[in-house]
């Protein structure tokens, strides 16, 4: 009997263990790319030209605090709205690199003084596994003119939690697991 309380023992242990990913990361940064200009969804290739593609970091949090204020940002040339996947920014430098990629994007105003985007992404942090992000561009131009003096760029990385089904799995797997383990000891 105590070795079958050792295997249950060992599999809560198991269950509960692999619902904290050692190599996640949560946090938000925000970084400033300086002039832009942009164009309606309507144009023949919509989307917001950056005309400087290095910024800086303006604000960071959590896990992403290592990218201090400051710290060097690269962004790529154009956003195409109707590609955003081949968009991307790299901040940081030396052995501290983040690297956000694109997957969709949702504009939420695109007006001759205003443009507004939202949507999702990738980021990999150094050292880190890749995690799901949100982020959010915003660029005022109070001439109407379709281009800003400053464009901010916002990432939000929430923590990564492990969906209730692979627990439930990976817990039905352990008990059952344990069941064996027990029978066998029985015998």
């Amino acid at each position: 009997m105590k070795n079958v309380s050792r295997v249950i023992a060992f599999a809560v242990v198991m269950l509960f263990g692999a619902s904290a990913f050692a190599d996640s990361f949560s946090g938000t940064i925000a970084a400033d790319f300086g002039h832009d200009e942009w164009t309606l969804p309507t144009a023949p290739t919509p989307g917001i030209t950056f005309a400087n593609v290095h910024g800086i970091v303006v604000d960071s949090t959590g896990s992403l605090a290592v990218l201090g204020f400051l710290t060097p940002a690269t962004v790529s040339h154009q956003l195409l709205f109707n590609n955003p996947t081949a968009f991307t920014i790299t901040m940081g430098s030396g052995s501290e690199i983040a690297i956000f990629k694109i997957t969709t994007l949702v504009i939420l105003e695109d007006t001759p003084s205003h443009l507004q985007i939202t949507g999702t992404g990738t980021i990999s942090l150094t050292g880190y596994a890749p995690v799901k992000a949100t982020f959010d561009l915003d660029s005022s131009d109070a001439t109407g003119h379709y281009g800003a003096t400053s464009s901010t760029f916002g990432i939000d990385v929430a923590t990564v939690t492990p969906e209730p089904g692979s627990l439930i799995l990976l817990g039905t797997g352990l008990m059952g697991f344990a069941g064996a383990i027990r029978r066998r000891l029985a015998k």
